[in-house]
Formats: structure tokens, sequence, C-alpha cells
């Protein structure tokens, strides 16, 4: 219980999540560098100045402290607690990095957390209190996309290159999977019993979607071929284009919308100040080994694509435009669209 007398501090505790490249969930902490309590472990954050929101101030104290850009979402939970010298009142919010490296710029030292390890270190008291609620948060996820969707005919168009490309390098794992082709526009990570909440923030986005094409889909002009560490092979929306805009702008409407609720997932070249609209040609699974050795586009308009491999070598006709009729959202990992909105 509060005591009167004591002096109040109002303050924010960013809880930063991450997944691992193996899928495992961690939570990023600090360990207090100056004072009474230095050594003891808690979620980075800081006092709320005057005029500034619970938000503004946890976006300010991440890049004072660790000069990073966070996003924060919902509340996590309300502390109230009665140390010896003064009561403290702190506001835990889910949060994910948007950019920066979590420089120590006041901490004493960091650690990225599991479920597995997350009590190992000691903690302040008041960041304490809230390791239960942030323990289930760790335990289980999973990530969802939200997608473009070609009309038939354009889905063909790309699916035909994804197949010739399959028979040239022995890497089915698009094929296999049975992934539609697709534009991604954002991934995040969502809690068990989260789909309904979910559904409703994808159709908020899909009726704001309409209103920005007008009730039209998208005529999708493609300018070449481009690859991601010589593995992932893509064909990318033409920059210079009128729908490139317009993809720029979807993109930033839905992580307006989501990552208030939601964790971005883990891969942030989705969001808005790193993504580069594209279709995935060739997609690698971890066991798998393609033969692909180089890739390069033909001279002049970059309408066919040249491919090198250690056997041999082929030229492969590449769409110049695709027909974007839908929307969809789908469970990543086993693949599987849960719901499609039409333009």
């Amino acid at each position: 219980m509060q005591q009167t007398n004591r002096k109040t501090l109002r303050v924010v505790a960013a809880v930063i999540f991450r997944a691992t490249a193996q899928g495992q969930r961690q939570v990023f902490a600090t360990a207090r560098g100056y004072g009474d309590w230095k050594g003891w472990w808690e979620f980075p954050g800081g006092k709320i100045e005057a005029g500034e929101s619970s938000q503004e101030a946890l976006v300010r104290e991440i890049r004072e402290e660790l000069a990073s850009k966070i996003s924060v979402g919902k509340k996590i939970a309300d502390v109230e607690w009665d140390y010896p010298d003064f009561h403290l009142s702190m506001q835990c919010f889910e949060c994910a990095l948007v950019s920066g490296g979590l420089d120590l710029l006041e901490a004493q030292s960091a650690a990225w957390l599991g479920a597995d390890n997350l009590r190992s270190v000691k903690w302040l008291p008041a960041d304490e209190a809230i390791l239960d609620k942030v323990a289930a948060r760790l335990n289980a996820y999973s990530t969802y996309a939200v997608s473009l969707c070609f009309d038939d005919a354009a889905a063909q168009s790309v699916k035909a290159v994804q197949e010739r490309l399959a028979q040239i390098c022995g890497n089915n794992f698009l094929i296999e999977h049975s992934v539609p082709p697709h534009v991604t526009l954002g991934a995040f990570h969502a809690e068990p019993g989260a789909l309904p909440k979910l559904q409703k923030a994808f159709d908020d986005f899909a009726k704001a979607a309409r209103d920005v094409l007008g009730g039209q889909g998208l005529d999708l002009e493609f300018g070449g071929t481009d690859s991601f560490l010589g593995k992932v092979v893509f064909l990318a929306a033409k920059k210079d284009s009128p729908s490139f805009a317009s993809l720029k702008m979807l993109n930033e409407i839905l992580h307006q919308k989501f990552l208030p609720l939601f964790e971005a997932g883990s891969n942030k070249n989705y969001l808005p100040e790193r993504w580069l609209p594209h279709a995935a040609l060739l997609g690698l699974a971890t066991d798998c080994r393609s033969p692909l050795l180089g890739l390069y586009s033909a001279q002049g308009g970059g309408d066919s694509l040249g491919l090198a491999t250690d056997s041999s070598s082929a030229q492969i006709e590449l769409p110049q435009s695709g027909r974007v009729a839908a929307l969809s959202l789908a469970l990543c990992k086993p693949y599987k669209e849960l719901c499609r909105a039409a333009f």
C-alpha cells in the first residue's frame, strides 16, 4: 500500500522482446550502473516528464539510455511498490526494437533472457513483480503475415518462374510448402488466444487499404530481380512506378495499426524504414543447399533472369507486372492462410 508521506516517482519500463533464429523468444534486461541498487537488474525506462504521455516518455528514455528506437505496444502491467525512501508507480509496456544497437550509455551490463533463465539474475523488487506476466509471453507465440495477393493470372505467371527455378536449383521450398505468390507487407508475433484481436486489426487495415486504393486493386510493376546473400531470389517492385508509392503507403498504414497491438516479427526488414516490396521466387529451407552460384538480369529491361548454377546456365522470362487483387492474413509456420479480403 502506498504511504502518503513518501515521494511518488512515476516511471515507465520497456519490456523489449525479440525472437532468435531458432524461434525462441527473449526479453531485454539491464543491470543498473549507479546508486544504492547498482548491479540489480531491471527493465529499461525512466521517469515521465511533465507534459509527456507514458509512451512518449518510454521512447525518449530508450533513446537516451540505449541510443535506440522502439515501438511501444500494449501495457503489460501497472506496479505500485514501496521502496525504503519513495513510492514507485511504474507502467510496463511490451515493446519491440525498431533500430539501434541497444548501446549501454548508463547501465552496467545487459542480457537477452529466455524463459529458462529469466530468474537467473537479481531483479529489482518492482520489476520482479511482473516476471510471471513476462514469462507467459516468453513461452508461446506465433508469427503471422499480412500480404498482398495476386489475381489468378499474375499468380500463375510468378509461380511459373518459381517452378522453373525449383527445377534448375533443386530447391522446392516454396512449392512444397504451398506458399502462393504474394508480397508481404508485414509480419507480427501474437500470443495464443489473440486471433480475434488479430482478425479485427486485419479487418481495420483492409478497410483502410481499400480507401487508399479507391476500392480498386493495384497494378504492381516489377523492376527485375535481386537476391539476399545470394540465397533468396525475389522479384522487386519498380521503385519509380506509381504502384511503388502505393505499396509504401500500405506498409506504413499496416504498421501504424498493428505495432501498438502486436510485436513486430523477427525479420525487421518489413518495417517501413527498411522495407523493399518484393515477391519471393526462390527461398531456402535451413536444410537445403541450393547449387545457385550467380544471379543477373538481362541487359536492357531486366525482363529475364540469368541464372548460373554449378552445372548449367538458363534464361527465364520474367513478368513485367501483376495485378494485386486481395489482402491475406496467414500463419507463417506452417503456412496457413486464415482469411482474405478482396479489394
